[in-house]
């Protein structure tokens, strides 16, 4: 079974760790982090995550139209509609679109919020 754990460890970002006694620790602490991102042990999270991607009428806006978002080389704003990432540049097709909770206008608040 610690070969199977070393493998896949092997595959993973940060590899299989040196102490032998932390193999098993590090392979749950992945377990537990794809659980995490799956949704598992956190009812709605899925639905969530999909409501954020593809908007959600029902919701109100959380983006004030005026605000920019900077993270490193990635900016966003002013609102939800030009996105910057280094020497990339476009528009979102629903950036002039108001009164609604936009695709991924969730998550450039989110983004907002870790850059604070």
């Amino acid at each position: 079974p610690d070969d199977v754990l070393t493998f896949l460890l092997d595959t993973l970002p940060g590899g299989t760790p040196a102490d032998a006694a932390q193999l098993r620790p590090a392979a749950k602490a992945w377990l537990n982090y794809l659980a995490m991102c799956a949704g598992i042990g956190a009812p709605g999270t899925l639905q969530e995550i999909f409501r954020g991607y593809v908007g959600d009428y029902s919701a109100p806006e959380r983006f004030p139209a005026d605000e920019t978002v900077k993270a490193g080389f990635i900016e966003i704003g002013p609102g939800v509609g030009p996105v910057k990432m280094g020497p990339l540049s476009y528009t979102q097709w629903f950036a002039d679109e108001k009164g609604y909770q936009r695709p991924v206008e969730l998550a450039t608040v989110r983004l907002r919020g870790m850059v604070e």
